[in-house]
This record gives structure tokens, C-alpha cells and sequence, in this order.
């Protein structure tokens, strides 16, 4: 997909306005600054000089997610969540945070070590290049632009101060440095699934097979809603059926065989994970897929991200009808298909039921209800 930048809007207006503002607070330092600018995220969380940027360990906060291991022998998914991550920036009035959702699964193969690894470490990266990154890529810009603050914070002005390609600043070096850390394992690697949440709208990346889906309420030609909700997929697996992915293997060298599901070698069945050392001869990429940020509707109410056992016995349709139950207040009309109650997990109702038809995988997926969670426009 064609990645554009145009729907950064109010979040970017926000950042902009903050980084203009007051150059370093919250342990932001110069000495800080040139630690990041030296080896960026791991070098800053290394480092004695910069101590305040350490988040807690692997962080669930405010989710509602289920993982199991379902009939595999081993678990090897992974899920970080914390869906009111404060960025820390800097106001005309003080100190100011922007509250971020961030949702990111990770499935692991041949081993634990990388979806473990990228679990524990996706938070601090993602925390670490929001901050450093955005700010500066913000000096970069006024540097080359000789700028006051005085002028920037004029309207006319504001776009100069803004990052306009903050998504690719955010998110591409966050998972390019995580590959890094995984070339220390040889053997193991993990997809990778993220989704951020910012003031109404959303933005997803994803590496291999990992799946994110939007259920919304649609409307019939008069004008009324449908009794369920209807699926949009976010992401685009990473297999060969994809032509440009499938060319890109050949040309490496590798061999591409079977029709159901291409595998790669006679093996491996996507074309881009994180890690997997030995593969990337064959073109094996880690790079992630952008997708345009999008804005929320009123009509929007369910984020699903989930690695992708879920789908190996339930369809997006599925998925979102399953749901239909909370949604509608637990309705005893809905008797087509079974339904999550307003009462139950919908998370654990997801996975109960991916397991039930039949799913061989591991079993992991979160759950953002956007109405009852702040992200989703009200209806007017």
C-alpha cells in the first residue's frame, strides 16, 4: 500500500505546537540526547545519563487481551498493551503529555526467544523514538530552517515544526532495532502486529501474518444499520501469494512451492518476520508494511489484533459477529450465531471460540471496545 502522511493531523498539530515550545524537560537532556543520536533506544536505556526513560516491564495496562497456548507444546505469542501511554512534551503552559494507545502482538516460531524478546522490549523503543525521535527530527528542522520559536508558534507557521513523516520516524526504527537484537538467536523469529491510537485516529504496521481487523456498524441502502457488525481488515498477510512479495524471494534464490499456503524452502510460510537469520538470504525482510493512518467513525466499534491462530478456524465475518452480543447489550435476538455477552471478556470469548473450531496455534488477541474506551467519535 502507498504509505501517506496526510492523516497525521490534529496529533501532529499537537507535537508540533509542544516541541516548539520548550526544547528539553523531562530528563531530555543535550548530554541524553547525544546518547540517542550515538545507538538510539538500547544506548539510551543503557545509559547512566539517562535515567528517567525506563518504562516498567512487559505492560498490559488497561487491555483486555487472552493468551493461550491452545494445542501447540509451547507458547510462543507475546502481546504488549498499554492503551494510555503518555508521551511527555513540552507546552506553552508547561509540561504536557499526549496519551497514545499502543496494542502490539508478536508470534513467535522455532522457539520463544524473539516474540519473548519483542515483547519486552517494543514499549521502551516505541517510548524512546516518539520522544528523542520526534524531537530531533523537530531541531533537524528548525536548524535547517533557521525558525524562532516566536514565528513558529504562529499559525502560518505551525507546519514547518511538525514531523511529517512521524509514523515512518516512530515506527520503522523500532523495528529494525529489534531485528538487530534477534541476530544474536539465529533460530527463532516472530511476526509483529502494531497499532497505535491517537486522538480519533489510527495506525497500523505489521511484519508477516499477524492480523488486525476494524468491526464496524455498516448501513443497508435506506439508510439503517445492520443487525451485525462487518469486518475491515488492516492488515495484508506477508506470503508468497503476494506478487511483489513472491518476487522478491525468487530473486534471492528461493523456492517457492505449494498453492494452498507458498512456502518458502518447502518450509517457512511468510515472506517478512522479524529474526530468522539464516532466511534472509532468500529475502526474508523484517521492514514493516505501513497502512495510511485513518480516522474513527461513529459507526466504528471494535479493534481486533491478534496473532494469527485465531484465524486459522474463525474468518474476520466471525470475529466481528461474535462480538455482535456485547454490542448489542447481550440481545436475545441474536440466535443466527453464537455471541460474546456484554459480560464476558470478549477477548477470552474470541480465543474460547477460535479453540473450539478447531485452531492448532497458539491463541492470542486483544480487544479495543472504542466507544466505552474514549477512542471512537460519538454519534452527533
Amino acid at each position: 500500500m502507498k504509505l501517506k502522511m496526510g492523516g497525521l493531523k490534529v496529533v501532529l498539530l499537537l507535537l508540533g505546537v509542544f516541541m516548539c515550545v520548550i526544547p528539553f524537560s523531562y530528563g531530555l537532556s543535550e548530554s541524553c540526547m547525544m546518547v540517542y543520536d550515538e545507538g538510539r533506544a538500547p544506548a539510551v536505556l543503557r545509559s547512566p545519563e539517562c535515567p528517567d526513560w525506563v518504562l516498567s516491564a512487559e505492560s498490559r495496562l488497561n487491555c483486555q487481551f487472552s493468551t493461550t497456548q491452545g494445542r501447540r507444546r509451547y507458547q510462543e505469542d507475546h502481546i504488549s498493551c498499554n492503551l494510555d501511554m503518555k508521551i511527555p512534551l513540552s507546552g506553552e503552559n508547561g509540561p504536557k503529555n499526549i496519551n497514545v494507545g499502543v496494542v502490539a502482538v508478536f508470534d513467535g516460531h522455532i522457539g520463544k526467544e524473539a516474540s519473548e524478546m519483542a515483547s519486552k522490549l517494543f514499549m521502551d523503543y516505541f517510548y524512546l523514538h516518539s520522544v528523542f525521535g520526534l524531537h530531533k527530527n523537530w531541531l533537524s528542522e528548525k536548524e535547517e530552517q533557521d525558525i524562532d520559536e516566536e514565528s513558529e508558534l504562529h499559525s502560518s507557521n505551525l507546519g514547518r515544526c511538525i514531523p511529517t513523516e512521524a509514523s515512518c520516524l516512530i515506527c520503522i526504527p523500532t523495528f529494525l532495532i529489534m531485528r538487530e537484537a534477534f541476530k544474536i538467536n539465529s533460530a527463532s523469529g516472530t511476526t509483529a502486529v502494531v497499532l497505535l491510537l491517537v486522538d480519533g485516529q489510527i495506525f497500523v504496521a505489521n511484519v508477516g501474518d499477524s492480523k488486525a481487523l476494524l468491526c464496524s456498524e455498516t448501513q443497508d441502502d435506506d439508510g439503517s444499520l445492520k443487525a451485525y457488525l462487518s469486518p475491515k481488515e488492516l492488515t495484508i498477510d506477508h506470503t508468497a501469494h503476494r506478487d511483489e512479495e513472491r518476487s522478491r524471494i525468487e530473486q534471492a534464490g528461493g523456492i517457492i512451492t505449494g498453492y494452498g499456503l507458498p512456502l518458502i524452502n518447502g518450509h517457512f510460510p511468510m515472506t517478512r518476520a522479524i529474526g530468522d537469520v539464516p532466511l534472509k538470504i532468500y529475502g526474508i525482510i523484517s521492514d514493516p508494511e505501513l497502512r495510511d493512518w485513518q480516522a474513527l467513525t461513529a459507526n466504528d466499534s471494535y479493534l481486533v489484533i491478534s496473532s494469527d491462530g485465531i484465524f486459522e478456524s474463525l474468518n474476520p465475518k466471525h470475529v466481528c459477529e461474535l462480538l455482535q452480543g456485547a454490542h448489542s447489550g447481550g440481545s436475545k435476538k441474536l440466535k443466527r450465531k453464537p455471541s460474546c455477552s456484554s459480560e464476558s471478556s470478549l477477548a477470552d470469548c474470541i480465543v474460547q471460540e477460535a479453540f473450539e473450531k478447531g485452531s492448532t496455534d497458539n491463541l492470542s488477541v486483544v480487544v479495543v471496545p472504542l466507544r466505552s474506551a474514549g477512542f471512537s467519535p460519538m454519534k452527533h
